[in-house]
Order: C-alpha cells, then structure tokens, then sequence
C-alpha cells in the first residue's frame, strides 16, 4: 500500500519521497482521507499554500463531520492572509457542527484580524459558553468587547479572563488599558503592576503605568518609568538592527560581538554570554570577546568559567589591565588568594593609577592575613578614588577591629 509506505517515509525523516508515495496512492484511490491530509501538511511545510489549500479542501468534502477538517483548512487561510476565505470555512465549519466551541473561536479571531465587529463578539462569546474553561476565548472575547467599547462587558470579560489565568501578562495589561481609558486609576495602576511583574519587561505596560501614575500624581514614579520604556525600546530597536547584520553576515564575528555588548550594557548577561560564545567560535583570537565573555560569567556567578575566559583575554593581551583586574576578582572569589595577588599586582604594575587594581590587591592581601599592606593598597585606592565604596567599606571595618 502506497499510503502505509508513505507513513513509513514520514516517520524516516524523508518527507520528499513520502509526499510522492500520498500522490501515488490517491491516484489509486482518490477518498483515502489520510493521504490527503499528509500531503497538505507536506505542502504546508515547504510553503506551498495554494496546494495545501487544495489538498484540505478535499479532506474537508471526504469528512465533513470532523472540527479539525475546517480548522486545519481556516488556519491555512489565516497563514496565507486570506482571512475572508478563512473566516467562510469557519462559518461553513458552524453550520455543519454547530456545538464545537472551536470553529466558533476560530471565526472570533478570524474576524479581529479583519477589525473586530459584532459578529466578532458574538462568534467569541459563543465559544466561552459552549466551552467554559476555554481561557483564550475568554481573553479574546475580553479584546473584542474593548475594541467595540462595550465598556461594562469588558469589565466582567477581563475579569474573568484574569481570574482563569492570572498569570497572563497581556490579559492584565489590557485590563491596565481598560481601566485607564475608564478614568479607573487605581485599578488601572495595580493591573499594570501585576503585568510588569509577570514580564518586567513589557514595554506597553511600563507606558501604561508611567500614564497612569502621571495622572495620579505619582509624577517621579511615572517619569522613571516612562523613561524605562523609551531605553527598553531604544534597545530593542538596536537588538533588531544588529540581528539582521548577524543574520545577513553570518561569517562575520563583530556582529555577533556588538550584539554581545548591546546585551550586557542592558544586564542581559546569559544573552550576551551567547553572543560572546558565537564570537569567539568565528574568531578566537579576538580579545575583547574574552574579556567580555569573562566579565559576563562574573556578573553571573559563574566565576570558574570567567575566570578561564580572562586568562585567555590576557594570553592574548598581556596589556590588558581590565582582564588582570577581574582575574583577581575571579581567583579572589574562588579562594585562590595567592593567584588573586599575582594578578592584582601585574594589573598594579600596568597601570599604578588604576584605583580597582590596588583595589583587588588589597583584598587580596588582607585576606591572606597580611592586613597592613592590604590596608596600605585600600588607603591607596582611596586616594585615587575617594569614591570607592567598596574599598572605603573594608578600610573602615578594618579600622573599627583595631
């Protein structure tokens, strides 16, 4: 049987020769239903709409009583942007099993994509009823109620929807959004704060917050954060830009490098840990990358593995005065206080003007008992930086025990 060699070519990973095998067996029987679906999914894959649209068509005549016939043919409608066509199946799905919440939900959706009306509303408010525990058609229903301003209806759809999944940081964000257009402060505030703290980073609901706050009166808490949403999408803008370079050339490391360094001046260390990693696969002999690659992994708690990027940074660089400084931070965590000293004082000796060298060599130093010239390296670190808190913080301890 050709369709059984076809499922056998499936499950072999060769979906090429599969899709041949479904052709041959629907020649011989054109209503084997399974050879048709496989051969859309196939179409499917290699971004053949058209055919897969042919190929569901069919599934959908040859069983017409199954939900997945025409949600599978509408979402590849939906895929392709034929949304007129997607939310007709949808209908056509209704009118032959009119009690399956899906189709209904499918349609709502279908529908907010062309611009949300009553029938929107409808469709979606269908599928909550006929499947209650439906959370993303009680989400969507809440978007569309807002979207006709149907205020009051809104208040109870978002409520519900909160209450079915709390956890959802759009769901409460739109409840934020709500509640502001409604003059409800209060409301709108604690929506928002409860969206942030789900996603730290949602940029629409730090706008939301920030407007809310200003209005509030909680002008500095607003500004904060409305200045937090201008660097946040600062910073995604650069993200985007930088990706399309690595994406665009591949085999070109400082892409991959700046993005590196757009991440960690961000505080996203495991990002820019990656993109330090990739750097250094395409060249590894590029310094900064190790340096980099080191001083993220310190900021990560992940001190033996900055501590091998570093060496390599000084192998490479034995000027480099930032990596012996954080070699010495490295071993000082790692209890290796004779190797913290050594780099400590290379560093020293690079640069005796470096306040965070003498800095580490006084850590250095006092922890290995010798207190007066860790105590002399501190005081020196002071007068090059009186602003050292750090070594200002030990000196007085110091002082405190005598």
């Amino acid at each position: 049987m050709r369709l059984g060699e076809g499922m056998r070519l499936i499950e072999a990973g060769k979906t090429d020769s599969a899709a041949v095998a479904f052709r041959e067996a629907i020649a011989l029987d054109s209503t084997l239903v399974d050879a048709h679906y496989h051969l859309a999914l196939f179409y499917r894959s290699v971004g053949k709409a058209d055919l897969a649209i042919e190929a569901l068509k069919k599934v959908a005549r040859l069983r017409p009583k199954a939900v997945t016939s025409y949600v599978d043919l509408g979402s590849v409608y939906v895929q392709a942007n034929r949304l007129r066509e997607a939310a007709d199946v949808f209908r056509q799905g209704i009118a032959a099993l009119p009690g399956e919440a899906e189709l209904y939900y499918a349609l709502g959706l279908a529908l907010m994509e062309q611009g949300t009306d009553e029938e929107a509303v409808r469709s979606l408010r269908r599928a909550t009823e006929l499947d209650t525990g439906r959370a993303g058609a009680q989400k969507a229903l809440a978007r569309a109620l807002f979207e006709t301003q149907q205020w009051d209806a809104a208040v109870v759809a978002y409520g519900r929807a909160v209450a079915m999944d709390p956890q959802s940081g759009e769901t409460l964000r739109g409840m934020g959004d709500l509640f502001l257009r409604l003059g409800r402060l209060g409301e709108a505030a604690s929506a928002y704060e409860r969206a942030l703290r789900v996603d730290p980073e949602d940029t629409r609901a730090m706008f939301g917050l920030g407007n809310t706050y200003n209005r509030q009166g909680r002008s500095e808490e607003g500004m904060r954060l409305l200045r937090r949403f201008e660097e946040m999408n600062a910073y995604r803008t650069q993200a985007r830009t930088l990706r399309k370079a690595v994406q665009d050339h591949p085999e070109e490391p400082v892409h991959v490098y700046n993005l590196g360094t757009l991440n960690a001046r961000n505080g996203r260390y495991i990002d820019a840990i990656v993109a330090f990693r990739e750097a250094i696969f395409l060249n590894p002999r590029m310094t900064e990358a190790h340096h980099n690659l080191g001083a993220a992994y310190l900021l990560e708690g992940m001190t033996a593995e900055a501590l091998r990027s570093l060496q390599r940074a000084s192998e490479l660089d034995s000027g480099s005065v930032e990596s012996r400084v954080l070699m010495a931070r490295a071993c000082r965590r790692l209890g290796r206080l004779e190797a913290a000293e050594v780099a400590a004082r290379r560093a020293v000796a690079l640069d005796a003007r470096r306040a965070e060298a003498h800095r580490e060599l006084g850590l250095a130093l006092v922890g290995r008992g010798r207190r007066e010239e860790g105590a002399a390296e501190l005081r020196r670190t002071l007068e090059i930086d009186p602003q050292d808190r750090a070594a200002r913080a030990v000196a007085e301890e110091m002082q405190n025990a005598k």
